[in-house]
């Protein structure tokens, strides 16, 4: 990092790279002089050390190809594959919107350009950074079960819930938050098509078989290791809270949503060094006050006729984001206690029903807005996502990270 450049930026409000004249970097000599050895073996303790390892063997397999190249060159071949899995996401955004707006064909164009647009996950999309590869699967999981909501389950269904299970474990543990909205399809499955108990249960065992073979062995390899099956030891310098009770966490957890990680959510940028003006926020706040209350009403409005599949699946998506809301909780509290630290500490850590919540934000603001308007309401949404995006770009995240001019 300190070769690199990188040391003048994190943790550094106001620091830039040192740029220099042509593609290698100010110090690429010194970067190439690094013994072998010193690249292959940590010689400290970094975050990227504890996670699983899918997306890094993803990323490794494009930097070895270019291996023999100058330093931004291996750089930008890894964000390649940040840059492919986003693409992903977005198509998956148009078909998770297509199937839960069957007769709205706009909706097929606001979610994904507000998936699209988001200027947080455009951010982390961009760099080498292992979410980007949680929320393309948590988006394969959603559209999956989805489909296994339109139409039932099937054994290509289970087997494709499995993979996405196992390749999750094999990225970050958050892929468990996905079995509630599981749960969940398959409690609907009974209850809405009758579907015989013992061949539910052996459609869960073949996802339970299917993601225990992909990625079960990442699990046994943690435990053996670390003791733990999901992450290596912890390293923190805070205070730990042993005697911090459940409600005391709820209220510190609380006022974090409300605050910093809501702003991280939506973009502080590096690692929570560039935010965006209070201003900002405070507008952000009053669109989703708006939008949870436009969800709030359109649920309500369910008891006044038939659920369809489009609230179906509205209901299956906001069960995930209720899901990845509260599920940090129990752990959270655990590690408050033991070691002093928050969990989640960034808001990037909710982006895997990223999808989802981006949906749920079109139906609540289009609630309060008579049908006959819904055309222009879903071009302000569109317009207004990209212009969003356009002031974050060339207001906040290229002046601070970019030298300008000649």
């Amino acid at each position: 990092m300190r070769q690199s450049g990188m040391w003048l930026v994190a943790f550094r409000p106001g620091g830039q790279l040192e740029f220099a004249t042509g593609l290698d970097g100010p110090n690429e000599a010194l970067l190439r002089a690094i013994p072998m050895q010193d690249r292959r073996t940590p010689n400290s303790y970094s975050t990227a050390t504890t996670v699983p390892p899918l997306y890094y063997i993803i990323g490794t397999i494009m930097y070895r190809l270019v291996y023999g190249g100058n330093i931004l060159t291996r750089l930008f071949a890894v964000r390649q594959v940040s840059v492919l899995l986003t693409a992903f996401t977005v198509w998956l955004a148009y078909r998770i919107a297509r199937l839960t707006f069957p007769d709205q064909e706009q909706m097929w164009v606001t979610v994904p350009v507000l998936v699209s647009f988001h200027p947080m996950f455009t951010f982390i999309a961009s760099v080498v950074n292992t979410d980007i590869l949680l929320v393309a699967l948590s988006s394969w999981g959603t559209y999956v079960l989805l489909l296994v909501v339109k139409s039932g389950f099937t054994t290509r269904r289970a087997v494709a819930l499995g993979l996405v299970i196992g390749l999750g474990i094999l990225t970050k543990p958050q892929i468990w938050f996905l079995f509630p909205p599981l749960a969940l399809v398959a409690a609907l499955e009974f209850v809405r098509r009758r579907i015989v108990l013992r061949r539910l249960a052996l459609f869960l065992i073949l996802i339970a078989l299917v993601s225990l073979v992909v990625g079960g062995w990442s699990l046994v390899r943690n435990q053996l290791l670390n003791k733990n099956p999901f992450y290596a030891e912890l390293h923190s310098n805070m205070t730990p809270q042993p005697d911090a009770t459940l409600g005391e966490y709820l209220w510190v957890y609380g006022n974090r949503l409300t605050q910093d990680l809501f702003e991280s959510y939506w973009g502080n940028f590096g690692w929570l060094d560039t935010p965006l003006k209070t201003e900002v926020y405070h507008l952000l706040r009053i669109v989703v006050c708006i939008a949870a209350a436009g969800v709030i009403a359109y649920t309500a409005a369910w008891s006044r006729r038939r659920p369809s599949q489009t609230d179906w699946s509205l209901l299956v998506q906001a069960v995930y984001i209720l899901t990845f809301l509260l599920g940090f909780v129990v752990p959270g509290l655990a590690l408050y206690r033991q070691f002093g630290v928050h969990q989640p500490s960034q808001g990037r850590y909710f982006f895997a029903p990223l999808i989802s919540q981006m949906t749920l934000m079109a139906v609540g603001l289009l609630t309060f807005v008579p049908r006959k308007w819904h055309p222009a309401g879903h071009i302000v949404i569109q317009f207004t996502a990209i212009l969003f995006h356009l002031y974050v770009m060339f207001n906040v995240i290229i002046p601070r990270y970019y030298v300008l001019g000649p």
